[in-house]
């Protein structure tokens, strides 16, 4: 009896064929936060509702409350990973995490262009398969930690994966003013 053959797998291939440091495993979209509010349970965190043209907006809790206020949170433009596997922050769900640059300025929030939609993946030229469902949290199978040493600024601003700009429709994700330095 002969085995039936495998059909051929699409461009980028199913997650779980590509490489655990393949950016387009994270699902990273624009989005805009349409709701900031101090977590009850820790000084740290703000819990955010954040707009990306899903049928609910997605709950995420970032630890930037020591360096942006209320005000500045609401109504921002972010981006973030969007496919991450929803974890209790001291008792509140977040599924999702904000993605900024760390250094010489602080910590600051990558910026999608002006023009960039709301909901609108991001883009990486070379890396075109589909995202994970949900990303795996496990030591040595989690896409998040094994792309993290990868994610910085480039010396003009730009939010980068080895080298590759962070694309939008409307241009490069950017950071205010923290050049070569580590996103997380």
């Amino acid at each position: 009896r002969a085995k039936a053959r495998a059909a051929p797998k699409p461009k980028g291939g199913k997650a779980a064929d590509r490489a655990l440091d393949d950016i387009s495993r994270l699902d990273i979209r624009v989005g805009k936060i349409t709701k900031a509010w101090p977590h009850p349970e820790a000084d740290k965190l703000w819990c955010e509702e954040i707009d990306i043209a899903g049928e609910a907006p997605l709950a995420v809790c970032s630890g930037l409350r020591e360096h942006f206020t209320q005000e500045q949170m609401t109504g921002r433009m972010v981006v973030l990973i969007a496919n991450m596997k929803p974890a209790k922050m001291r008792g509140i769900e977040s599924q999702g995490m904000v993605l900024c640059s760390t250094g010489p300025a602080g910590v600051e929030i990558l910026a999608p262009p002006e023009g960039a939609k709301i909901g609108e993946r991001v883009t990486f030229a070379g890396y075109d398969g589909e995202p994970d469902e949900v990303l795996n949290t496990k030591t040595g199978k989690a896409p998040v930690e094994a792309v993290k040493p990868f994610l910085k600024t480039s010396a003009g601003c730009e939010a980068t994966f080895k080298d590759v700009p962070f694309m939008t429709s409307a241009g490069a994700v950017r950071t205010a003013s923290n050049a070569s330095s580590p996103i997380g």
